[in-house]
């Protein structure tokens, strides 16, 4: 691709990649937050469990308490360990927890990362090349991807 004297291929390129970051980042922003919003709605546990399979015959409210405290330990970066009310664990349990909450983590570190990118070259999209293209092309690219 050859440069013209004015650079306009070039910029072309430019705003081509910053278009494609920015929608990229958008789309990954709007599922990543989609989900940890609807992870830390504890409530809406009733909207999907109408009578809970109670094998250790723990009662509703027991089994309401657990789901909550597994969703703290899953999205809290803070949380050390995972006790849950009159149900016994297994190390390997124990270990698929942890290996479900180091998942979440990185979930966290990637919405942060697509916030960023989202506001960075959201912005460069807005005042440099004034379009706002990277809207649409991001909220259809997140509805493409949550089929």
């Amino acid at each position: 691709m050859a440069k013209r004297s004015d650079g306009t291929k070039r910029r072309e390129g430019g705003r081509k990649l910053t278009l494609i970051i920015a929608s990229v980042s958008l789309a990954a922003l709007i599922l990543l937050s989609a989900l940890f919003m609807t992870m830390a709605c504890k409530g809406t546990y009733n909207f999907f469990v109408k009578h809970p399979a109670d094998p250790y015959e723990l009662g509703e409210a027991v089994i309401r308490q657990n789901y909550a405290r597994l969703i703290d330990y899953t999205l809290s970066p803070a949380a050390e360990r995972l006790e849950l009310i009159g149900l016994p664990m297994s190390e390997g349990g124990r270990q698929h927890f942890r290996e479900v909450r180091a998942i979440f983590q990185y979930g966290r570190i990637a919405l942060a990362a697509s916030f960023l990118l989202s506001v960075l070259f959201g912005g460069i999209s807005l005042r440099h090349y004034r379009t706002t293209v990277f809207l649409k092309s991001g909220g259809r690219l997140a509805a493409a991807l949550s089929l």
